[in-house]
């Protein structure tokens, strides 16, 4: 389908919905909170039904703060609101004419049960919240809940720590009801004892912010865990240590206090290791959450910290325990206080200091047109280290008809990096990149009847001073990277919602300022560097950017259908000292559709289209030298067109635990300067030429998971197919080339008997790029495991394996397995633990890359084997 065709769909549809508005129906909204009558305490889950003359008129259950909101229609006045929840005794109220600021209370009553035998099911829906009894689903491997929450049927995490339902990052995190952490979330699931959870509950289609709900639908998922009554507001510590080598000593030690209630929340942990456990990572800000900017970068807690010159680490696809070689540590001290009925405050203050190594070498080899081609090999030996600190103090009132958010943060980072190797000459190349970051962040949102009124203001300032030095070929360089950004988004927001639309419109400016300093310099003198890159080496950029934007949306249900559309626009004023300046608009509108027939079964479709521009900071011209012999150029405001399209059908039934989810996506994008590419004998250099490309994919997945029991089986299975085409210049040639790749996968566990349990995953890849008609195609298989076996009820072994092969024309790679052993003995206070990482002594790790002119082969050093042993305890 070609854009402009894309274009007269997307007008037929928004023209469309400009009918559909003159038919809103009038309705209003009853709020209120329900709560423990003897605690005070909020309710989640609590059934709240409204009557008008004994007819039903409308149902809600509160949420994890016990708030509830009904939409009623306008055609008779409620008079009973009728509540109740398993547990607690049923009430009715009346009304008396008020719609908000019901606060009922529930008296807890035993359940009467017969003396017949009761069997209770693993998994309990109320509406749109499910709870997970995780007895059913543990089977004794688990340690932390991070660990647990892998076990729940939908519920999964990435190796970042974030959190997803059905596929989808959640929007927020709480434990008994409140959100301690906010979105660094991670560092409960990767320290909460697993054996200290009761319950994990899912709140489908969570609204966070009580004003906004049945006026701002939410697709988007929460979770809350429940602890055990044991765990449940007391001090509880827990703490680790292990010892071990070669070389000694290797450790691993963690000290944790926390106590989780109802109305207050602390959390102090402090934690080490350099046993190759990437620790930093349960600081970062997970995305859904926060505001942050929802993608993470290798060795980064913060990605707004770092810049052009930040240094290049490798990335493994195996357990980062056979070749992260670090020392790390983190320290994270929270506070949490509910200081009224809806409002609370949030302390944090959080450090990290971390110690990097790594070895490796590499071969690439580069065929250009003319049958000619460049071989560049490289050993290197890197050393990186970083200090990290962030204090937040967040305020929140979140009540029915008014929610404010006031946060203030303060971030900087300290990191230097030392590597040195042979390539095709001796190098060395040491950053020193130091940063500083300072958010506040402002909301308010005020409610009135059916409609709310939202306000934002969110102002950030950030400072990297960076600089790199490469020596090479017998020159030094010195390379610096100034940053001072100033940048502010403010704007406001009106949402209503009357009869089967939900409709708001937003309206903001924000307002930048960014400085930027290139400087590139050698004491050898670069001349001929500057005629080899045709371009200047330093410059500096001042740019006063003021963006005036409007956003309009409306999403309609009709039924079981719901359509949402979508009319961002943005129109961009740039002033560039001493360069005189630029005005351009961005546009992305969108338009989806959802059915949801039954509540396991959800279709939907979408479509959008973008104009746009890279940031402001591509208007610096200088080429920047990046690492010891790789130099790069911006693109200086490139534009892009983008069209994109997907649909999907997705079966969940979390109690019948069977998960299907099928998917497709088209994209096309086109920009207004292609990708370019110049290999020198010393150096790489790359930029933009002004030349149009397009680049266009698309790509079909399927996904089937079914539990057989709640730990008994599990079995998965997965494929997918996608086609890239893109095009690049080389050498001042252009290169056209499609990657067809096709992935299939399986997943088994299953725990049949208390004392064995086994999971096996393994996944093909089959690769093959065509280029100038000819094709290369390569093969990846990769596997891993784990066995449990527990003899007594005290012992337990454990057993987690890894293998990958790879197989390109030419060579063939098969990496031997690695292998790690654990033998523990539970205490009654504590468990003893003796480990073997690396049984078999792998010293190397090999794969093999291909594109349509590049193939490149890389071996990296892992940590060899190592003992441990050590003791865990709780109290």
């Amino acid at each position: 389908m070609t854009i402009g065709k894309v274009n007269r769909v997307i007008l037929l549809v928004f023209s469309l919905w400009g009918l559909t508005l003159c038919e809103a129906w009038a309705s209003y909204h009853i709020s209120g909170v329900v709560r423990d009558q003897k605690s005070k305490e909020p309710l989640a889950g609590a059934f709240v039904l409204a009557y008008a003359d004994n007819i039903q008129k409308g149902f809600a259950y509160s949420g994890s703060d016990g708030q509830f909101s009904l939409r009623i229609q306008d055609d008779g006045d409620v008079d009973i609101l009728k509540v109740s929840m398993m547990g607690y005794a049923p009430v009715s109220i009346s009304t008396e004419g008020k719609t908000s600021g019901f606060v009922i209370e529930l008296k807890e009553q035993a359940l009467q049960l017969s003396s017949a035998a009761v069997k209770s099911s693993p998994i309990a829906r109320k509406g749109d919240t499910l709870s997970f009894y995780v007895h059913a689903f543990a089977d004794g491997t688990e340690q932390v809940l991070d660990e647990l929450i892998n076990k729940i049927p939908g519920l999964t995490t990435n190796e970042q720590g974030t959190i997803q339902y059905d596929g989808e990052a959640i929007n927020r995190f709480y434990v008994e009801g409140l959100d301690l952490m906010g979105g660094k979330y991670g560092v409960v699931t990767k320290n909460l004892k697993a054996s200290d959870i009761a319950r994990i509950d899912v709140y489908r289609n969570h609204q966070p912010i009580n004003a906004l709900r049945e006026i701002d639908p939410s697709e988007k998922s929460a979770v809350n865990i429940i602890l055990k009554e044991s765990a449940r507001g007391s001090w509880v510590f827990t703490g680790d240590a292990l010892l071990g080598l070669p070389p000694f000593p290797l450790f691993d030690a963690k000290a944790m206090v926390s106590r989780f209630g109802k109305t207050s929340q602390d959390l102090y942990l402090v934690k080490g290791n350099n046993l190759g456990k990437d620790i930093t990572q349960e600081l970062r800000e997970q995305p859904g959450v926060s505001d942050g900017p929802g993608f993470f970068l290798v060795n980064e807690i913060d990605g707004q910290l770092s810049s052009a010159l930040n240094p290049s680490f490798s990335s493994l696809p195996i357990p980062r325990e056979y070749w992260y070689d670090n020392l790390s540590g983190i320290a994270t001290f929270n506070h949490l206080a509910k200081t009224g009925e809806n409002t609370k405050l949030r302390l944090s203050f959080n450090a990290a200091a971390e110690k990097y190594a790594e070895q490796a070498s590499s071969s690439e080899t580069v065929c250009f047109e003319d049958g000619t081609s460049l071989t560049i090999d490289d050993r290197k030996s890197l050393t990186d280290r970083k200090y990290y600190f962030q204090g937040q103090a967040t305020y929140e009132d979140n009540g029915p008809d008014r929610y404010l958010s006031e946060s203030f943060s303060l971030s900087g980072q300290l990191r230097s990096d030392l590597s040195d190797g042979t390539g095709r000459d001796n190098y060395e190349q040491r950053y020193d990149l130091p940063s500083l970051k300072a958010d506040n962040n402002l909301r308010l949102t005020l409610r009135r009847g059916k409609s709310a009124l939202n306000f934002t203001s969110v102002a950030t300032y950030i400072r990297n001073t960076h600089t790199g030095t490469y020596v090479t070929g017998g020159r030094t360089f010195d390379q610096s990277y100034l940053q001072n950004d100033f940048t502010s988004s403010h704007g406001t927001a009106w949402s209503i919602a009357a009869g089967r639309h939900s409709f708001s419109a937003s309206a903001g400016v924000d307002l930048d300022y960014l400085d930027r300093k290139a400087v590139l310099s050698s004491s050898s003198g670069i001349t001929d560097l500057a005629k080899a890159v045709s371009g200047p080496l330093q410059d500096h950029l001042s740019v006063f950017s003021a963006c005036p934007s409007l956003s309009l949306r409306d999403i309609i249900a009709f039924g079981n259908v719901r359509l949402t559309l979508s009319l961002p626009a943005a129109l961009h004023i740039l002033q560039v000292c001493g360069k005189g300046g630029a005005v351009y608009p961005s546009v992305s509108p969108s338009v989806s559709l959802r059915y949801t027939p039954t509540a396991n079964l959800t279709a939907s479709a979408g479509a959008s289209y973008g104009i746009q521009r890279s940031s402001p900071e591509s208007l610096l011209g200088a080429v920047v030298m990046r690492n010891y012999r790789s130099l790069s150029r911006l693109d200086s405001l490139s534009r892009s067109d983008r069209v994109t399209a997907m649909a999907e059908v997705r079966y969940s039934d979390p109690v019948g635990m069977l998960f299907v989810d099928l998917s497709g996506g088209y994209g096309r994008i086109v920009r207004s300067k292609t990708a370019s590419s110049k290999y020198l004998p010393d150096m790489t250099v790359t930029g933009y030429v002004p030349l149009q490309n397009a680049t266009a994919m698309y790509n079909v997945d399927g996904r089937i998971r079914k539990y057989f029991g709640g730990k008994a089986l599990m079995l998965e299975g997965s494929a997918g197919y996608d086609v890239n085409e893109m095009d690049e210049y080389l050498q001042q040639v252009l290169v056209h080339y499609t990657t067809r790749r096709f992935t299939t996968g399986g997943e088994v566990s299953s725990a049949p008997v208390d004392w064995f349990s086994i999971r096996f995953k393994v996944e093909y890849i089959r690769q093959v790029t065509e280029h100038g008609g000819a094709e290369v195609t390569s093969h990846i298989l990769t596997g891993e495991g784990a066995m449990r076996i527990s003899p007594f009820k005290k012992l337990r072994f454990d057993l987690d394996g890894y293998f990958r092969r790879d197989r390109i024309p030419g060579v063939t790679v098969f990496n031997r397995p690695l292998l790690k052993a654990v033998i523990s003995w539970r205490l009654p206070k504590g468990t003893v633990y003796l480990e073997c990482n690396n049984v078999l002594d792998i010293r190397e790790y090999r794969r093999e890359t291909v594109n349509a002119y590049r193939t490149v082969s890389v071996v990296n050093h892992l940590r060899g084997r190592q003992f441990l042993a050590g003791f865990r305890m709780s109290f």
